[in-house]
């Protein structure tokens, strides 16, 4: 997990930068000294886009709820909430660990959650006002459910499209039925001897695609060795 924000300023090279650590202490230092993993931004450029997706959710009617798998910052993570540090999406439980020991609130676990997992969601759930988890199976529902838990974890269905396993087989003629496809133009004059091996006229120095490759040369005999093929 990201402990540090580096913010960029607009400036020619070497680019100056200023860290922004967990424990609020800044530091100047060139871009080639970072130490990564590190999230490097324009201030002013990723506060400007957090602001115009809360705006345009609010205009919509909707209610943001930003994922912060990229960035991993809580600097980040409170500038895409617009500082209420709350509704964001996580990948990992760990994710969610780390949001809720820096203050934030209202978190989704957006992978579906399997039962390994239960403890240590019921933990963040006692811990945060408000905890979610995901499920995609009635199976997974229902160990949720049947469990007794002081409170009960908030579940989200994942609601997805299944495509089509096995396709549907394209129905055979029998022998005795005509031939329901033929050939507009067949051939008077069939080869009766098809070559059973199509490679065997092939150039030898031909490659696929077109291409040539380099002509093979074999080294000369040496004495008393011979030749295979040679009579």
């Amino acid at each position: 997990m990201l402990s540090r924000l580096v913010l960029l300023r607009r400036a020619p090279a070497p680019v100056r930068v200023r860290v922004q650590s967990s424990a609020s202490k800044q530091h100047a230092r060139t871009i080639d000294d970072l130490r990564t993993p590190a999230l490097c931004c324009f201030p002013s450029v990723m506060e400007a886009n957090a602001q115009a997706m809360l705006e345009r959710a609010s205009r919509l009617g909707c209610v943001l709820r930003p994922h912060v798998k990229t960035a991993k910052t809580l600097q980040a993570a409170t500038i895409q909430t617009g500082g209420t540090k709350r509704r964001v999406v996580v990948s990992t439980l760990a994710e969610a660990e780390f949001l809720a020991r820096g203050g934030f609130d209202d978190i989704l676990y957006a992978v579906p959650i399997t039962q390994d997992k239960f403890a240590a969601a019921d933990e963040l759930n006692q811990r945060l006002e408000r905890f979610h988890v995901m499920v995609d199976h009635p199976s997974t529902v229902r160990a949720i459910t049947s469990r007794a838990v002081a409170k009960p974890l908030s579940v989200v269905v994942m609601v997805g499209s299944i495509p089509n396993p096995r396709p549907r087989p394209r129905p055979r003629p029998s022998p005795s039925s005509p031939n329901p496809n033929p050939s507009p133009n067949p051939d008077p004059n069939p080869d009766p001897s098809p070559n059973p091996n199509p490679n065997s006229n092939r150039n030898p120095n031909a490659a696929p695609g077109g291409l040539r490759l380099p002509a093979r040369r074999g080294r000369p005999a040496r004495q008393g060795e011979r030749r295979a093929g040679a009579g």
